[in-house]
């Protein structure tokens, strides 16, 4: 079966700083890459629509 072992990063909620005005909608296919690289390890971008 398929696999999939990601890194995510990001910085720890501070409901101070970080004030949400709406939900995530959906991830969109607008600018979605993904590469394998020279190491033979794949990448990706994702792009998530708010």
């Amino acid at each position: 079966g398929w696999k999939l072992k990601c890194l995510a990063r990001g910085e720890v909620l501070d409901r101070e700083r970080h004030h949400f005005k709406t939900e995530l909608k959906a991830v969109t296919y607008h600018q979605l890459k993904v590469e394998r690289q020279p190491t033979g390890r794949w990448s990706a971008r994702i792009i998530f629509d708010v």
